[in-house]
């Protein structure tokens, strides 16, 4: 097994070229693109407090709608009539050297020197990959420190193919690298307590220093190296408390620390030197509105929601839960307290902010950040399995290597989107290789269509033909509702079937603003409908078999619908009404409204 590492480093260079990263990754926008900016804006075009050129650059390369037009004002915000960039600079740091070798390579080849063409998008990005590739060499040499080799190389290819640091290695974004720096930060603790040689303490003071001007939030990764290994008395080979011994190490080796010290405040001051340059103060909060929310944490859902949900779309980091608590493992035994500390509090401030879910990705990203430290409680329980039943740790990895890889494709092909998924799409297309129209629906209302042998007989209620035919954005279509006495023939659990024949007059779809089909149920005298379901319509329309979450064709009439269960009897006083919102940005055409139900 001691060759896992060249099977993950060979599966990621095979998926990145199978994706093509590096035409869609930074040049592509996003986070990728505003870790980025800060080397064409200060190398190239010489606008770091502006920024207009350096975006006009990359849009000429890689431009899509909102993309296109809002990006400068989403990823940069203003400083008087400067822009500060969105991100801190630890990721253009780290890209520089690629960055470098990329713009002497492109004049070579007679490529623009302008920070976006194709030898600085390939280069910079492969450099990203380096990286992962390194922090997979030092996660390596941890392990084999208290694995045996092959258990070792086993639970490499867990973390590595297993889980959604595979995904996000391949995106440009901040985490697998973060992953990398958290890798090296543990790989050089426990050789420092063990060789205490300097080589290793600057690799500490040197990761920390990146970990937290990468995402500042990180300040949490100091308790590494102050709770590695101070676990419960006798964690350590020799009988003397192990907080005594810490102490009298740090009393020992203060001189050197406090050196070290140096290092991540020397690394964090160019931010601050950034700042004051641009914005003209030391410390600027460049995410506008954007903030955490302590009072109201959303941990439950961060950790299983069907949106972004880690251990959802991760489930063989749900063996942390276990693992703390496994004390046969003298690892987890000796850093309980890092363990019982860092982790929840990492979880706590990771779920309290605004955007929980995170969007952007397969599964919670921010928790890639910690999966070194996660391993030693999760090597805990794969290790042990390994050991004891070895065919059924191997039969798991396998289940839990092909989901991950799947998932991971199913995400590039747009087959699932996790970051807005529901329990019932997830069931629906678990190991799909394509979408159907009621895998669609599943997405939008999160619960099943009938079976087309439980709908053959429809009785139609009522009908509409629109008078005005064009709704505008943000308007909303005639209602079409029945009467008290057609309450009647709805009884409990009756599948009423509501549809609308639409037309648009553009190609694809903003899965966040789009025209919606909307039953309601309210009751006469009260403003809060009993029942308020909208699907959306935009990407739906004549789609025939080719469906996707932007699909939907341009000038063409169809039909657009969805069934809904009705779960009491209706009394005369309550009105189903169904009609259509228009949230999309663009004019839809609507010809005309039914209600009808099955029998």
């Amino acid at each position: 097994m001691k060759y896992s590492i060249y099977l993950i480093i060979f599966l990621m260079i095979a998926g990145f070229i199978y994706r093509k990263t590096w035409e869609k990754e930074i040049v592509g926008g996003g986070d990728a693109w505003g870790y980025y900016v800060y080397l064409p804006a200060m190398f190239i075009h010489d606008d770091i407090k502006t920024l207009e050129k350096s975006y006009q650059t990359r849009v000429k390369y890689k431009s899509s709608g909102w993309i296109a037009t809002n990006e400068l004002v989403t990823e940069a915000y203003p400083a008087g009539e400067n822009k500060v960039i969105k991100y801190t600079m630890g990721m253009a740091i780290l890209e520089f050297p690629f960055f470098v070798i990329a713009h002497i390579t492109a004049g070579w080849l007679g490529y623009a020197q302008d920070g976006c063409s194709e030898p600085y998008m390939l280069i910079v990005n492969s450099g990203l990959l380096f990286y992962v590739c390194l922090g997979l060499y030092y996660l390596q040499k941890w392990l084999n420190n208290h694995y045996d080799e092959s258990t070792a190389g086993y639970l490499l290819l867990l973390l590595g193919l297993g889980t959604n640091l595979y995904f996000f290695a391949l995106t440009g974004m901040a985490h697998a690298i973060l992953c990398s720096l958290y890798a090296m930060l543990l790989y050089n603790t426990d050789a420092f307590f063990r060789q205490k040689a300097s080589r290793n303490l600057i690799g500490i003071a040197v990761s920390i220093g990146f970990i937290i001007l990468i995402r500042p939030v990180e300040l949490l990764c100091v308790l590494i190296p102050v709770l590695y290994y101070l676990g419960l008395e006798n964690g350590l080979k020799n009988k003397e408390n192990v907080f005594i011994q810490r102490l009298l190490f740090i009393k020992k080796e203060y001189k050197r620390i406090l050196l070290a010290a140096l290092i991540p405040i020397f690394i964090g001051s160019t931010q601050l030197f950034y700042w004051k340059y641009v914005s003209g103060k030391w410390l600027f909060y460049s995410y506008g509105g954007e903030s955490f929310d302590f009072k109201n944490p959303h941990i439950w859902e961060g950790l299983f929601s069907f949106q972004n949900g880690w251990f959802v779309y991760t489930p063989i980091m749900a063996s942390l839960l276990l693992g703390i608590f496994f004390y046969k493992n003298k690892l987890v035994k000796a850093n309980y307290l890092l363990l019982g500390l860092f982790i929840p509090a990492h979880v706590y401030i990771t779920y309290s902010w605004w955007c929980w879910q995170y969007i952007n990705g397969l599964g919670s990203r921010p928790m890639i950040d910690i999966y070194p430290v996660a391993m030693i409680a999760v090597a805990a329980v794969w290790g042990y399995l390994y050991t004891k039943i070895k065919p059924l740790a191997w039969a798991l990895a396998c289940f839990f290597i092909s989901l991950n890889l799947f998932q991971t494709y199913q995400q590039w092909q747009g087959i699932i989107w996790a970051e807005i998924g529901t329990k019932q799409f997830y069931k629906q297309t678990f190991f799909k290789t394509y979408l159907e129209y009621n895998d669609l629906v599943a997405f939008d209302l999160d619960y099943h269509q009938p079976a087309p042998e439980e709908v053959k007989n429809l009785k139609l209620l009522a009908e509409l033909e629109l008078k005005e035919k064009n709704i505008a954005p943000a308007q909303f279509s005639e209602n079409l509702h029945l009467n008290p006495n057609q309450n009647e023939l709805i009884k409990s659990k009756s599948w009423l079937k509501l549809s609308c024949k639409a037309q648009k007059n553009y190609t694809g779809a903003d899965i966040y603003r789009m025209s919606s089909l909307v039953i309601e149920v309210k009751e006469e005298g009260k403003d809060k409908p009993i029942v308020w379901k909208g699907l959306r319509v935009d990407n739906k329309i004549a789609c025939e078999d080719n469906f996707s979450f932007w699909g939907g064709k341009k000038d063409v009439w169809g039909w657009v619908h969805f069934y809904y269960q009705i779960n009491a009897d209706l009394t005369n006083k309550m009105q189903v009404k169904t009609y259509v919102w228009n949230n999309s940005p663009y004019a839809l055409q609507l010809d005309s409204l039914r209600i009808e139900v099955v029998e």
